[in-house]
């Protein structure tokens, strides 16, 4: 695809009408276009970036997946549309499958440099440049700089041997070999360099040990994959919805105002995220891209308010929720596109709440309070086939349950005054209510567990480093000691949401 400068100006233009803000322009190629090019979207006015990326994605041959990408972040933004009608043609319109992720095993990060005010941003993102393999006309040189470097130390290593081995008392002498450690550090802004650091602990080896830095540090096979949705209040003080890709440990902000926007739940497809927020002067609910954009209201409420967990229904046609009216909490079902609600009509009478739909698309499981007891049921979706699933007494559910991948089982967030004091801890059922496991045993609050498309982690918030605020960990549930790690940085990040879909 190839534009003349006209066409140039008219994608600037749309580019400008549809993502008001430089972060979110950022957010289009971190996650859009699965590029990490920070060094371009976060400097500058908006319509230098814009340019700049224009300029970035013809040059690389990506202009067509950046009009796609943010069509698809924008569909309703006509002049978003019309460009793509009249450049790629009306089958562009149609929805097409995201764009590959690349090989984020290896990468060096590192701080980004001052914006074009000489400051860094209050935000400030990392720049990540892989490592291997090279790409383009650029870095073309790379491997045969590295094979070259590697071979010349490998040559004055050799040679330092066979020197020490000469001070050490030459030929005869029963002295074990010994050289020095060799640690290279990879340099990520060298093309052409690779600089060696010799250090000078001498232990038994005459290999040559290799450090990169790799962030996270756990094996590929290892270490959690994706990105997790969340609410985080680091910017203004007020509810907004965050994105953090989990090989860069930056998040991106999809959200901004002064409005309150929480709870954050991905389409099926990882295109889209509903959250709760009340933007509009009262609350509703709300749908917006997976990199941002202009949020749809879906549903507002003049009578009664919505609970604030939101799970889409695995056709990504509706969304299931609560609503209190009249001091009862109630299941409702919206369809999407046409804005409709219907109540699920459970007979066992008590407050519905907290509702997950299961993937498999059959069930939902809820939390029915009443008479002074709390319990998790589960029920098909048409309100029959009520199941109690937990017969403990005095027990408080909090939010947040979740339906493994395979919907085999349930995670949830479990409180009772006769376990430590009423603090919350994250259990693990299966979907019949058998083989219950603690997760989480600790003298903390743990809420809002979620689980990631794997089946293997759960992200979960907690306040166990500050009691006056919560931070969004991970755990490993094959792991048997259930340790956990943190991903956020203490400025309150709550209501983990992992994206469903895991990219080839």
């Amino acid at each position: 695809m190839e534009l003349n400068g006209r066409e140039q100006q008219q994608l600037q233009r749309a580019l400008l009408a549809a993502f008001r803000r430089p972060e979110e322009l950022a957010a289009l190629v971190t996650f859009g276009l699965d590029q990490n090019l920070y060094a371009i979207t976060e400097g500058g006015t908006l319509e230098n970036r814009a340019f700049s990326l224009i300029e970035w994605a013809t040059a690389h041959g990506r202009l067509a997946d950046l009009v796609r990408c943010a069509h698809q972040q924008n569909p309703g933004n006509a002049l978003l549309r019309d460009f793509v009608a009249q450049n790629l043609g009306e089958a562009a319109l149609e929805p097409t499958p995201p764009v590959a992720l690349p090989d984020m095993a290896h990468v060096v990060v590192t701080p980004s440099g001052a914006t074009a005010s000489g400051n860094r941003p209050a935000e400030s993102p990392l720049r990540v440049v892989p490592v291997a393999p090279a790409m383009g006309p650029p870095n073309s040189r790379l491997p045969l700089s590295l094979l070259g470097g590697l071979g010349g130390l490998l040559i004055v290593v050799l040679g330092g041997w066979v020197l020490l081995q000469a001070v050490l008392g030459g030929p005869g002498t029963p002295t074990p070999a010994v050289v020095p450690t060799l640690v290279l550090t990879l340099v990520p802004t060298a093309v052409s360099a690779v600089a060696p650091t010799l250090m000078p602990t001498l232990v038994p080896t005459i290999m040559p040990t290799v450090g990169a830095t790799l962030v996270p540090t756990l094996p590929v096979a290892t270490r959690p994959q994706g990105r997790i949705a969340f609410t985080s209040r680091r910017g203004n003080g007020r509810d907004d919805i965050y994105v953090m890709d989990l090989t860069i440990p930056t998040p991106v902000r999809l959200t901004y105002g002064f409005a309150d926007d929480y709870h954050p739940s991905w389409s099926p497809d990882g295109r889209q995220i509903a959250f709760t927020s009340d933007q509009g002067g009262t609350l509703g609910i709300y749908v917006m891209g997976s990199v941002g954009g202009t949020p749809t209201s879906v549903a507002t409420f003049t009578v009664g308010s919505p609970e604030s967990n939101l799970t889409w229904s695995p056709d990504g046609q509706q969304l299931v929720f609560a609503q209190i009216i009249k001091d009862v909490s109630t299941l409702f079902i919206l369809d999407i596109q046409g804005g409709t609600s219907r109540a699920i009509d459970i007979k066992t009478p008590g407050n519905k709440t907290d509702p997950a739909w299961s993937l498999d698309g059959t069930r939902l499981a809820f939390t029915l309070t009443g008479g002074g007891q709390s319990a998790i049921y589960k029920v098909n979706i048409d309100g029959g086939g009520l199941t109690q699933l937990t017969t403990d007494i005095g027990v408080t559910y909090k939010e947040g349950k979740t339906w493994s991948p395979d919907s085999k089982r349930i995670v949830y967030s479990y409180s009772s005054e006769a376990h430590d004091s009423g603090k919350s801890e994250i259990y693990m059922m299966n979907a019949d209510g058998t083989k219950t496991v603690n997760l989480t045993n600790n003298p903390a609050n743990d809420h809002w567990p979620a689980w990631s498309p794997d089946g293997r982690w759960i992200a979960f918030a907690s306040d166990r480093d500050n009691s006056n605020n919560y931070d969004i960990y991970i755990l490993d549930v094959q792991d048997p000691t259930h340790a956990v790690t943190r991903i956020t940085d203490g400025s309150w990040n709550a209501h983990p949401a992992w994206m469903p879909t895991q990219r080839p």
